[in-house]
């Protein structure tokens, strides 16, 4: 089942408070290593934040900020990563960069944290413009200190913007999203409508998008209601949905859960999100104070 929330429902799918110009949610970072055969959990290592902007001149913002603080984090993991999606009338600017992080083994990342200090971070960035059916993006790689985490995304994104790389095109599929986060809005959305219509979760449900102009395919393979799920100590009803993400062009996938509210007054923001980048590390977003907006529906 797809509902016609393709790219022209970017502003639909903006946020809690689509009557506001900006609205950020914070979250805290939890993690879990496995050294051997037990997990062992360690909380509050960082932060995330989303951010819908919705400016006066109709120009739309969804960006996700994600990063540990190593200090807090065992071995002193240094990972982060940030994605921004921007529309102002038919173009989107997409913006991302992201800490490399290929070690196969909990012993590779911690010989690469120990030579962190004097060798810097590694960061794949890039910058993308889809714009009359054909998305253009730019690849670069580029070098920052150790000691730069999250927090410098500022500094971070200056860089970017600065730097140049290699030209990579390809055409946009029809009724494809043009981002991860306005594809994963989008199956939010849906998956919501769905379930108030009609009282039970419907799965599976899909999207495609670009990202760095490849082609993905992001799907809600299952979903349940969880009718007691506390927040801030008073229960929500709230979906639990597990997303699969697959590169159509090399077959790749990734896995992620997320849970999120069905209305009033969560809306559909995610409440918490748990995912695995490495079989041995998994980390935990959780939302952090919050505010309702607007009366009930």
């Amino acid at each position: 089942m797809l509902l016609a929330l393709g790219p022209a429902a970017f502003a639909e799918t903006l946020g809690p408070c689509p009557e506001m110009p900006r609205v950020e949610r914070h979250y805290i970072l939890s993690a879990r290593v496995r050294p051997l055969l037990f997990w062992i959990r360690r909380d509050n290592v960082g932060a995330g934040q989303i951010t819908w902007t919705n400016e006066a001149d109709g120009r739309l913002g969804l960006e996700l900020l994600i990063g540990s603080d190593p200090e807090r984090v065992p071995m002193g993991i240094n990972r982060w990563g940030y994605i921004g999606e921007f529309r102002d009338g038919d173009v989107v600017n997409v913006v991302g960069v992201m800490t490399q992080s290929d070690e196969g083994t909990i012993e590779e990342a911690r010989r690469k944290e120990e030579n962190r200090e004097k060798q810097g971070n590694s960061y794949r960035a890039l910058r993308t413009r889809i714009r009359n059916g054909v998305s253009s993006t730019e690849i670069f790689y580029t070098q920052f200190p150790g000691s730069v985490t999250y927090r410098a995304l500022g500094q971070v994104r200056e860089k970017i913007d600065g730097g140049a790389g290699r030209l990579r095109d390809a055409a946009v599929p029809e009724n494809a999203e043009h981002g991860f986060l306005q594809a994963v809005a989008s199956l939010v959305r849906e998956s919501v409508v769905v379930y108030r219509s009609h009282g039970l979760p419907v799965h599976p449900l899909g999207r495609v998008y670009v990202y760095a102009s490849m082609v993905y395919q992001v799907t809600i393979q299952s979903s349940k209601v969880n009718p007691r799920f506390l927040l801030d100590g008073i229960p929500h009803n709230i979906l639990e949905s597990d997303f699969e993400v697959r590169n159509r062009a090399t077959g790749r996938t990734s896995r992620f859960r997320m849970w999120y509210g069905t209305g009033h007054p969560v809306g559909e923001t995610p409440v918490r999100v748990v995912f695995r980048p490495h079989w041995w590390l998994e980390a935990e977003l959780n939302l952090q104070g919050w505010s309702a907006c607007g009366p009930a529906e």
